[in-house]
């Protein structure tokens, strides 16, 4: 029941809408993470048994942030983003090693969400109105504006609203299926692999730009590992490519760096003086020990460095807390080499934004993880077998 439940937990956090004919759905985050509460709650319960250190610092932040909260100077508050921490350390308390080995539920829905990203990616990129419209009527996201903007310029958000968050979650997806074509030898992993490496250079931003470089890198490593002739065909292709755009190679280099450090909307926009997060940075350096609690006021800035915003609202004790957190519930779930990748991922990501506090992540997460958990469960059970064989 258990791998039911997660496999439906990311089926929701994934095409969840966030709009209604292409208006925003207020409190939408909330709701969605309102029902993920309870399946959380579920899977806890089935545990039994959780990491005491884990379990630790969930209760300890807890009490921090409602200490925060009560002495908070900002008369307005977000009691939602409460919600979302509970939701964080919860994940983070899970253990997936007590599920019941069984990939197949987690293959099958794998392959619903790569037929699901696969066709909107392409519907966007083609600019075939039905793809085009569907997103735009029913997964509008963060302002008005940005859809309708990333449409214009084809980029595959699909469910993500923005072109850095896709980009992160492409990546995921990328790892995991070239994971399980080294795992399974099935054809169809390595191609949904290699679309998803389209979508991340489609996106054309800084963030998809660089798991995009190390995507190529580590696809080109599995091929030569795995498939010597396939490895060897791609570099053709690849550098067949490469000499018809190659004037266009050093652009794309240059615009990446650019946007990655760019005044606008890169990180010298947002941590550099006079940038968006620098009322953030002038009070966390002010206050490190200090926080404002579910308090809101708009004189920071929310959402844009998930470090910062744990900082602002519980001190850099609540920045501690969820790195720990979270690198010990990687490293507790994945025991392969896998877990550098998600960690470096994860933690690289939150530079520029808060995603440990986004409702999509809950489902995708706790899938992907689980996903990888029960591969290494098989891998270890038939090392198992064949040494009883013996």
């Amino acid at each position: 029941m258990n791998n039911l439940v997660i496999c439906f937990l990311v089926l929701i956090g994934v095409m969840m809408p966030t709009s209604a004919d292409g208006v925003m759905l207020p409190g939408r985050m909330v709701n969605v993470t309102m029902a993920l509460l309870p399946l959380y709650g579920y899977l806890l319960l089935k545990q039994k048994k959780y990491d005491p250190v884990n379990l630790l610092i969930a209760i300890g932040v807890g009490v921090l942030l409602i200490l925060l909260t009560i002495t908070s100077p900002y008369p307005t508050y977000r009691y939602g983003n409460g919600l979302m921490f509970i939701v964080l350390f919860s994940l983070c308390l899970l253990n997936n090693n007590k599920n019941p080995l069984d990939l197949k539920p987690y293959l099958r829905t794998l392959f619903i969400l790569n037929i699901f990203f696969a066709v909107l990616s392409f519907l966007i990129i083609f600019d075939v109105p039905l793809g085009v419209d569907f997103i735009y009527n029913n997964y509008q996201a963060f302002y008005p504006e940005l859809i309708p903007n990333m449409l214009f310029q084809s980029k595959p958000v699909t469910v993500f609203g923005t072109h850095s968050i896709a980009g992160f979650y492409n990546f995921l997806f990328f790892v995991t299926n070239l994971a399980l074509y080294k795992y399974t030898k099935q054809i169809w992993y390595l191609l949904f692999a290699f679309c998803y490496m389209v979508f991340l250079f489609w996106l054309q931003s800084s963030t998809s730009l660089v798991f995009f470089l190390i995507a190529f890198i580590a696809l080109q490593f599995e091929l030569y590992k795995a498939q010597r002739f396939l490895f060897f065909l791609t570099l053709i292709i690849e550098l067949f490519a490469l000499v018809l755009i190659y004037q266009t190679i050093g652009e794309v280099i240059g615009q990446t760096l650019d946007r990655l450090f760019s005044e606008g909307n890169g990180l010298g926009g947002r941590y550099a003086e006079g940038g968006n997060l620098a009322n953030n940075l002038n009070y966390v350096m002010n206050n490190p020990l200090g926080g404002i609690g579910f308090g809101y006021t708009t004189d920071f800035m929310f959402a844009d460095s998930g470090y910062l915003e744990y900082a602002l609202r519980g001190s850099i004790l609540t920045t501690l807390a969820v790195l720990i957190s979270f690198s010990r519930y990687i490293f507790r779930n994945v025991t392969t080499s896998y877990r550098y990748v998600f960690l470096f991922a994860y933690l690289a990501f939150e530079i520029g934004f808060s995603n440990m506090l986004y409702y999509r992540t809950f489902g995708i997460t706790l899938f992907l993880i689980a996903l990888f958990n029960q591969m290494q469960r098989h891998e270890q059970s038939k090392l198992n077998t064949e040494a009883h064989k013996i």
